[in-house]
């Protein structure tokens, strides 16, 4: 977050840098402000969203702490969750730059596929649902799957799969009659591709 002031007494204006990675080495001084970096923030540089993060960046859930008032939009630059836990500590928060790491989807925008990271389908049924929904996944090849939900602050709400799993169609039925109704997310991890879907509870 970076802040103006005008400084009416000098005529001259102020302002303040937080939570932001930047470069302090060329600055006389350095700044000042809470929660600033200066590494590299370890950007894709690939497809059509080349500053997106990569998995060990030092910007995921770094970002201002408390986005009261300041009117984030839902989603990012992507048509992702726009406050997530990148790191999956159980707290989801902003990351620093424009992306938030790893999120999913929302609303009606188009999947974007990188490099490192393919589709596998991933669906659920009945959806919406009231009790249970039933999630459809089909592997390419035995390997190692781990398959998650989330709900809409990016909290995981279930842990479902972490097993390795032979190719072909695989379901699984998630009993969720404990969980408050809302749109949760799935994520289904298959060796290096990753998936998203959303399910609907009512």
């Amino acid at each position: 977050a970076i802040n103006f002031d005008n400084i009416y007494s000098s005529g001259s204006e102020a302002f303040t840098i937080n939570y932001c990675d930047i470069d302090t080495l060329e600055v006389y001084g350095g700044w000042t402000g809470e929660g600033n970096i200066n590494q590299d923030p370890l950007f894709d540089l690939s497809g059509s969203h080349p500053y997106a993060l990569l998995p060990g960046s030092p910007c995921i859930d770094t970002g201002t702490p408390d986005t009261t008032g300041l009117c984030l939009p839902s989603c990012d630059l992507m048509g992702c969750c726009r406050i997530w836990d990148g790191d999956g500590n159980g707290v989801a928060v902003i990351d620093m730059g424009a992306y938030e790491f790893d999120s999913p989807m929302v609303g009606i925008a188009k999947p974007v596929i990188t490099q490192h990271r393919k589709e596998t389908n991933l669906t659920g049924f009945p959806n919406p649902f009231t009790t249970s929904t039933t999630i459809e996944f089909e592997l390419k090849a035995e390997t190692p799957v781990t398959l998650q939900v989330y709900n809409h602050m990016g909290q995981q709400v279930a842990d479902l799969l972490n097993e390795s799993r032979a190719p072909g169609n695989h379901q699984f039925t998630w009993k969720a009659a404990h969980l408050p109704p809302g749109l949760y997310f799935l994520r289904l991890q298959a060796g290096n591709e990753v998936r998203t879907g959303k399910v609907i509870k009512y």
